[in-house]
């Protein structure tokens, strides 16, 4: 009994110590073995990408060093590249994740997914929030003690002011947090509209911009970005691609699913404890 006692505790105490890394969780390519062989030498780039090729497409191969095709990106398509890598001739790759769909479409995914290596040459990177941050940076309010952020029924959190994507919600109706547990931040902005924005830095592996003006509005103003893609329209990828911010990547996070597992796994122990007593009770 005190076997399984112990074993319980410790696997709490995994799952705990577990959580709050989540939001520390760094992409890698999954299995990728040129990767996991030249990891040291990649460069991290973590952003999205728009296929701008003078062919119309680009090709994924299995390496940098490899002449093995595995799949074809069309002008227009969305990927998303976490690192780089630089070849002794100078020429860039891009290391990619991705799946197959029905229509024969590859997506880009965030896990579980093939992997695969492409020419960073025929890709435009997108804006993102590290660039959002440097260009309006001069424009922010700082605050010396946090601002408190007001409880609404959801409060939607975007990767960058005027992005169009969502970067996770804070539900209160139905996390139930207290009044005292509400989020903060030390940062604020204001948009050409009168929008005023809030940056908030971590709050429960959550992060991101929440509009204070209309915080749990789905439809806010997209700042639209001009790429001078190569194509006009592109195929592969909804046509906003080119113009708008990418759609968020479907499936769920490695993070996410370790959390499920061990979740699972506490359940599993907690059935076995139960068991355990009862049948202690009935043979005394």
């Amino acid at each position: 009994m005190k076997k399984l006692t112990c074993l319980l505790l410790c696997v709490l105490l995994v799952c705990f110590t577990a959580a709050p890394a989540l939001a520390d969780v760094i992409w890698e390519p999954y299995e990728d073995s040129f990767y996991a062989k030249h990891s040291g030498e990649c460069k991290s780039v973590s952003s999205n990408y728009i296929v701008n090729s003078p062919t119309d497409s680009v090709t994924v191969y299995e390496s940098p060093l490899s002449e093995t095709q595995k799949s074809v990106f069309n002008n227009g398509a969305t990927i998303y590249i976490g690192y780089t890598w630089t070849d002794t001739a100078g020429k860039v790759w891009g290391v990619v994740e991705y799946e197959d769909s029905a229509n024969g479409i590859p997506n880009s995914v965030w896990y579980n997914g093939d992997t695969g290596w492409l020419d960073m040459a025929d890709m435009v990177r997108m804006y993102n929030a590290n660039d959002f941050w440097t260009d309006h940076e001069t424009e922010f309010t700082s605050y010396n003690e946090p601002q408190t952020i007001p409880a609404d029924k959801v409060l939607l959190l975007w990767t960058y002011p005027g992005s169009g994507e969502t970067s996770g919600s804070i539900d209160y109706q139905q996390w139930g947090w207290k009044p005292d547990d509400e989020p903060t931040y030390s940062t604020s902005w204001t948009d050409k509209s009168g929008l005023q924005w809030a940056y908030v830095s971590y709050y429960y592996a959550c992060t991101g911009w929440i509009c204070l003006s209309d915080p749990n509005n789905e439809n806010l103003p997209v700042t639209k970005r001009n790429y001078n893609l190569i194509t006009a329209e592109p195929t592969g990828s909804p046509s906003s691609a080119a113009t708008e911010a990418p759609t968020q990547v479907s499936g769920l996070s490695s993070g996410l699913v370790t959390v499920l597992v061990l979740v699972a796994a506490v359940a599993a122990v907690t059935t076995v404890v139960i068991v355990a007593l009862c049948r202690k009770k009935k043979n005394p």
